[in-house]
């Protein structure tokens, strides 16, 4: 049955329910400092902490009556704007231009599955929260609202009727299957998870301190354990036990937010459907991509395994909702890669002039990263001798061995490389990513070249976009001078849509 949205709409009766515990949590953390004081003079504070209860239930109950009564959602097709109607007291009325819409989301909880309802959000570029969150409508409603949504933002209002019958079939459909998923989880992320393990361990022995966990542990055994003899064994046993946990970690991670990750294709965009507790379903639109990027490690190669990352445009400064907003698809091989890819760009990438940073990149970063840290322990060592000589040596050639190999890769990974239709930066030491972006999209671009940097003809560009930003840094000047003219160019002669 096809809904008129012309004529305001209510969210689904089955909604309440979920509109009820949403209001119960919101009201139950805004008390929690009531309840806490209540629940540790419980004697004293029964009756107040019952009556307490009591109000709690009439206020999420005429909440909820408010939310779900006092709120409809429309679509005006004349001026093609999804309206808003909210509030009781303070009647609040959001309009918001159909062709602003950024990314509409439509997610599922576990509460939500349970009454096959789905929580639709719609995210405009214009704003740093989402704009529209509607909490509870029917799969049917969600579906049919984003469907019109997105053919309004390509079609005349006057043929929505016969476009929405032709458009709504995808014309192809993609799955990421469990195996490539536990491709994807055991070869994924290994510094971000071990960034995260590293914090919680910390913050775990932090605690610890506060219990004095110390004076329960048996130091004298600790220091038998790791006697001289034990010291390479531990050192291996616990790289090993830290990297099968952040694999394990990887694999849950990985499996739980994209199961069941399913890419359909319609004429005009693409939905993805994902999560196994909490079904995420998002659609892209083409257009309004800013920044797609590849990365993709060794292991990764071998297995044919890309994962790709999709920024749209954003006005949040909030570095932490960007994340959040970021469409990722892990796990595609190459022909998935390509048809994305294809989608999106209509145009393949070919004929591109690379460009290599100054061999000077690499000596500053050896500098830093490992001549100056070398000399630092050296000289404490020196005055403090707080580590035998022999094995300090060891540990400074180890150091200095790794450290000059991860820049040298660092070094050698990194390429700017330009074709008539994209830009591209490749960057990484493990993971090799590649950013891309079309000249057309650029906003701004900021060179800068350092006072003992012009002598040699090094300098930098910063490529801003909606979506974010690219650079390439310790490259020829002249170069990206001769660049930029071009790249400003057609950012002043383009035409094209990018929102």
């Amino acid at each position: 049955m096809k809904l008129d949205f012309s004529i305001p709409q209510r969210q689904s009766k089955l909604g309440i329910s979920i509109l009820f515990l949403d209001s119960v949590q919101r009201l139950l953390r805004a008390s929690i400092g009531l309840f806490v004081v209540f629940a540790f003079n419980f004697q004293k504070y029964s009756g107040k902490l019952i009556w307490m209860g009591f109000i709690i239930l009439a206020l999420s109950i005429l909440g909820t009556f408010i939310r779900y009564w006092y709120f409809t959602f429309q679509i005006d097709f004349s001026s093609k704007e999804l309206i808003i109607q909210k509030g009781f007291l303070k009647k609040s009325r959001i309009s918001i231009q159909l062709h602003k819409i950024q990314q509409i989301n439509l997610n599922q909880s576990l509460l939500h599955k349970i009454f096959q309802l789905y929580e639709v959000k719609v995210d405009t570029a214009g704003s740093g929260k989402k704009e529209v969150e509607i909490k509870a409508i029917s799969s049917a409603v969600a579906n049919q609202l984003k469907e019109v949504i997105e053919v309004l933002n390509e079609q005349e209002t006057s043929v929505v009727t016969e476009t929405i019958q032709t458009e709504t079939i995808p014309s192809k459909s993609i799955k990421i299957d469990f195996l490539t998923l536990v491709k994807t989880g055991i070869t994924s992320k290994y510094v971000e998870t071990f960034g995260w393990l590293f914090l919680v361990l910390n913050t775990l022995w932090e605690n610890g301190k506060q219990i004095h966990l110390e004076d329960k542990i048996d130091t004298n055994a600790v220091e038998r354990y790791f006697d001289y003899n034990s010291v390479l064994l531990s050192v291996i046993t616990g790289f090993i036990f830290i990297f099968i946990l952040i694999i394990t970690i990887n694999l849950v991670r990985t499996i739980v937010r994209y199961f069941n990750f399913e890419i359909s294709k319609t004429k005009h965009s693409l939905l993805l459907s994902f999560g196994l507790f909490t079904t995420r379903k998002t659609i892209i639109n083409p257009i309004k991509v800013q920044v797609f990027k590849i990365s993709q490690n060794y292991f990764q190669e071998k297995l044919d395994i890309n994962n790709i990352r999709i920024e749209q445009a954003s006005s949040d400064e909030n570095n932490k909702q960007k994340r959040k907003d970021r469409i990722e698809i892990p796990g595609c091989s190459e022909a998935v890669k390509k048809q994305l890819f294809d989608f999106i760009y209509n145009k393949s990438i070919s004929n591109e002039a690379v460009y290599f940073p100054s061999i000077r990149k690499f000596w500053v970063r050896s500098i830093f990263m490992v001549l100056l840290p070398i000399l630092s322990v050296l000289l404490g060592n020196y005055f403090t001798d707080f580590l035998i000589w022999n094995k300090l040596l060891i540990l400074v050639l180890l150091y200095g061995i790794i450290g000059v190999f991860s820049c040298w890769r660092l070094y050698k990974n990194y390429k700017l490389m330009v074709t008539s239709q994209f830009i591209m930066v490749q960057s990484g030491f493990w993971d090799i990513d590649t950013a891309i972006i079309e000249p057309y999209k650029i906003q701004a671009i900021t060179t800068s070249q350092l006072f003992w940097q012009k002598r040699m003809n090094i300098g930098s560009v910063y490529l801003h976009t909606a979506g974010g930003h690219i650079s390439f840094t310790t490259g020829f000047y002249s170069e990206i001078t001769t660049l930029c003219n071009q790249w400003l160019y057609q950012v002043e002669t383009s035409t094209k849509k990018w929102m």
